[in-house]
């Protein structure tokens, strides 16, 4: 549990996102290079819309490179709001499983992302 107070580490597990990327239910695409009003650029130069982003960025947030400029990020890198809670300046930026629990990570994110889907339907997005 220190490792999860001190650095943010918490303990990997699986709920079914192996088997949803080897079915192809969820695509593995380039690492996000930033986002623009008109999407997100990739790696890779292709300038996609998406419907969602997911971050899967292992350990550390890394979410600097991406969304640092946007002033949402603590001296750690750690996004200063969670699960269903926002920024009101950037609406529609949400952020989930960036604080670990001794839950683990996937069901922290499944909690967070039902906030985050509530919040989503009382703004009528």
């Amino acid at each position: 549990a220190s490792r999860l107070t001190d650095d943010y580490t918490a303990i990997a597990t699986d709920d079914g996102a192996v088997r949803a990327i080897k079915a192809g239910q969820v695509v593995i695409l380039p690492q996000v290079r930033e986002f623009t009003r008109d999407g997100v650029i990739l790696d890779n130069g292709n300038l996609i819309a998406p419907n969602i982003v997911i971050a899967a960025t292992g350990y550390r947030t890394g979410l600097e490179r991406m969304v640092g400029k946007l002033g949402v990020l603590d001296g750690r890198g750690v996004p200063l709001f969670n699960g269903g809670e926002t920024d009101p300046k950037l609406p529609g930026l949400w952020f989930t499983g960036m604080r670990p629990s001794i839950r683990g990570c996937f069901a922290n994110a499944r909690i967070q992302a039902k906030a985050i889907a509530q919040q989503i339907v009382r703004q009528g997005r």
